[in-house]
């Protein structure tokens, strides 16, 4: 708008905006004949550019890294750079979907994408998950099994990371904290938790006709089976 008006506020503003629209209001009938109709979809506001994968999973946009699945080591995928995401691309398929982090050298890190490392090399938990991006309960189950059991500590460690293929990683750490205190913990035993927490219903039970509700069956007796004496002669 030239000239730019002089306001005092954002309120003020606005108010000088809608009357110099109602002003030319009834120009719009006609000069709508002329505009084109919205797209049926959002533009995209993102600025794309090719990055690599690193051996540890990773790719660096400006100086943070963000995680992309196992098996992506090694190769090149696009980034699509938002004002607050950071989508990473593989031929039009969204391999991962990060918040786009603030400030430098920070780590985006999507624990799903090293469960499959996990799952062949159980120390490189050590090196690969950040736990400060987990809830507290696995810190503390982390610090109990690792201080108690040593390297299988490690093991257990991974396998109850692994069930986050089967359960949402705030689902499997409100069964956790369940569990805290008790002995043994163990995957397992989460495990089995988490199938009661999610198995359906009993169904109810079957409707009896009342034909068949009215008869009443005697129980059996080992009486019964001297009738086979008496028919085999044994009498």
């Amino acid at each position: 708008m030239v000239p730019v008006p002089e306001v005092r506020d954002l309120s003020e503003l606005n108010g000088y905006l809608l009357s110099w629209c109602e002003k030319d209001r009834e120009k719009w009938p006609e000069e709508s004949k002329g505009l084109f109709p919205l797209p049926a979809f959002p533009f995209p506001c993102y600025r794309t550019s090719v990055v690599s994968v690193s051996s540890q999973l990773l790719v660096s946009v400006g100086t943070n890294r963000y995680s992309v699945p196992f098996g992506y080591q090694g190769r090149e995928v696009v980034c699509r750079l938002s004002v607050d995401s950071v989508d990473l691309v593989d031929k039009d398929v969204v391999l991962a979907s990060h918040r786009r982090l603030e400030g430098k050298y920070g780590l985006g890190i999507d624990l799903h994408h090293y469960l499959p490392v996990l799952e062949k090399k159980p120390r490189a938990v050590t090196q690969i998950v950040s736990f400060n991006t987990l809830p507290p309960v696995f810190v503390r189950v982390r610090e109990h099994l690792v201080s108690t059991r040593g390297r299988e500590g490690w093991k257990e460690l991974v396998a109850i990371l692994l069930l986050f293929q089967e359960y949402p990683v705030q689902t499997v750490a409100s069964v956790l904290e369940g569990m805290e205190g008790k002995d043994p913990l163990r995957a397992d035993i989460a495990r089995q938790l988490l199938l009661l927490q999610h198995a359906s219903p009993p169904p109810p039970p079957a409707r009896v006709p009342q034909g068949v509700a009215s008869v009443i069956v005697p129980p059996n007796s080992p009486e019964h089976f001297d009738l086979l004496l008496l028919e085999g002669g044994a009498a």
